[in-house]
């Protein structure tokens, strides 16, 4: 949660290809203990397979990611599959890590969020930050780290946002990411934005309109049935539109 808090505040309101976060000293055995508690804490978040969407070896733990004909050993995983990075920012002590009391934001600047929802971030500025999947984390033993020598661990993901336009800035088709994830990604940005939205979270028109677009291209089997029954509750739990969506709809 160290690691994944600081490589967001590095961050900040700006889209990210890489951002990285660290964390010393960990020893071998404390990040094979960290693989083995994600696999077990997100058992059952997504559909099954070889460790819930995070990889692993042969034996269930971290995989060599170097050092295997020689030079030194780096160990690593990746949370590969969106419901799972979703489920891992949903954490307590994540959640208790990022949410920054607004009385710091003067000290820290743009950097501290305002609002936080699972792996989304509302800034003071309007904009709203996502950590993207895949997050990748790894451990090299004797590391540099701050000017000293340790066994040290890290986070890398890329970072992206939805800016008060509108706009999303930092999430398309790379080489490593194909334009079906780059979609998956927004979505989930869209899906916990809304929840922060339903929390009271300020959005300007046009990100409101930005997020039902994507919910609803995402989710239509979700939206609410009619009934002659269930009609009025369904039209007071329905997903809100924004006045600037309306006037378009009309």
């Amino acid at each position: 949660m160290m690691m994944m808090q600081q490589a967001v505040c590095r961050a900040g309101p700006l889209p990210k290809k890489v951002v990285v976060g660290y964390a010393a000293p960990v020893d071998r055995k404390m990040f094979f203990g960290i693989h083995r508690m994600l696999c077990s804490q997100l058992r059952g978040v997504a559909a099954a397979g070889a460790g819930q969407a995070i990889s692993q070896d042969a034996k269930g733990n971290p995989h060599i990611i170097a050092g295997m004909q020689a030079g030194k050993i780096k160990y690593g995983f990746d949370l590969c599959k969106i419901e799972v990075v979703a489920a891992a920012c949903e954490w307590r002590s994540w959640v208790q890590r990022a949410a920054i009391p607004l009385a710091a934001n003067a000290a820290l600047g743009d950097c501290a969020p305002k609002i936080t929802s699972g792996p989304v971030y509302h800034h003071p500025n309007g904009a709203i930050g996502c950590i993207a999947t895949p997050i990748s984390f790894e451990w090299e033993g004797n590391a540099a780290f701050h000017g000293v020598r340790a066994d040290r661990a890290l986070v890398r993901h890329a970072y992206f946002i939805l800016d008060p336009g509108g706009e999303f800035a930092g999430m398309g088709r790379t080489k490593k990411r194909t334009e079906e994830a780059a979609a998956l990604n927004r979505v989930n940005l869209c899906r916990h934005a809304n929840i922060l939205r339903q929390r009271g979270a300020t959005f300007t028109a046009d990100q409101i309109y930005t997020i039902d677009l994507y919910l609803a291209a995402a989710e239509p089997e979700q939206l609410p049935m009619e009934s002659e029954d269930e009609g009025e509750d369904d039209a007071e739990q329905g997903t809100m539109l924004s006045p600037s969506r309306a006037a378009q709809d009309e």
